[in-house]
């Protein structure tokens, strides 16, 4: 009986922060602003809860002490990332070699990986493989940068500045405006083409292996390059493309630091639309 009311309220829990239609960004704000308890539950549902957790006051309590890391990738790093943390992504084929470095040098450190948060799971297979390397004292911030920047903006670094200001954090409104469904967006490209409108493909080589080139008529940068030759681009309107619309949330802050004002998403990325040509 115990049982079946846990499982009923994860499922109500679920529910109430993941009803559709919310955005991305909406379920991201609503997890950040979670109860511990209710984090619980969702780890429970995600099957994560064998791994252990580091909470979000435990971490700024110990946040001198810790040694931070963030799973993500680069890109995602320098663009939002909590303060003296360390750029080791998951993803990277010297993942291992660089944990079992970093413990070398600190031996009795805490170390505790985050990632983007409930709707990532970057950190919980850092964590994950770094006991599988045979690591001890590590611990998941499942919680995430979100979270973080929300409770604790004075130790969150936005675009490499001193300290993050929350005015600077993008809203759903401003995505909105630049995020075009699939008909739209291939109708407005096809016009803008003839007056040297760009479609820029901002996948991974592995993601445009995996899935069809988008179109034809594409240039394909992954987003490192891209963000860093943004310049080059400014007096074009860009169709960007990513594979499921999510990594263009952070280009957006790229974007609109460069003060670039034509450029327009690809709603739910190339997964959601292979067959735009």
């Amino acid at each position: 009986m115990k049982h079946q009311l846990y499982k009923l309220a994860s499922c109500l829990i679920l529910s109430a922060l993941l009803a559709a239609p919310a955005s991305y960004a909406e379920t991201q704000e609503k997890l950040s602003r979670i109860t511990e308890a209710e984090a619980d539950v969702i780890r429970v549902k995600n099957k994560r809860d064998h791994l252990p957790v580091i909470t979000i006051d435990e971490l700024r309590q110990r946040f001198d002490e810790i040694i931070v890391v963030d799973a993500r990738s680069e890109f995602e790093y320098q663009t939002l990332h909590i303060k003296n943390a360390l750029s080791i992504p998951v993803a990277n084929r010297g993942f291992e070699p660089h944990i079992l470095a970093l413990r070398e040098k600190h031996p009795d450190k805490t170390i505790a990986f985050y990632c983007n948060g409930f709707v990532c799971g970057k950190s919980y297979e850092a964590t994950d493989r770094a006991l599988k390397a045979g690591l001890t004292n590590v611990f998941t911030f499942d919680r995430g940068i979100f979270a973080w920047a929300d409770k604790y903006p004075q130790l969150a670094i936005l675009l490499e500045k001193s300290e993050m200001d929350h005015k600077k954090l993008i809203q759903d409104e401003l995505f909105d405006q630049h995020t075009l469904p699939s008909d739209e967006f291939e109708k407005r490209f096809l016009a803008a083409k003839e007056a040297g409108a760009m479609l820029i493909d901002i996948r991974t080589v592995g993601q445009q292996q995996t899935y069809p080139a988008f179109a034809s008529s594409s240039r394909k940068i992954e987003t490192d390059a891209f963000v860093k030759n943004l310049k080059k681009f400014r007096d074009h309107p860009l169709y960007i493309v990513d594979q499921a619309g999510e990594q263009v949330r952070w280009l957006q802050y790229h974007l609109e630091e460069e003060q670039i004002k034509e450029y327009f998403f690809l709603e739910g990325g190339a997964h959601k639309h292979q067959q735009f040509q």
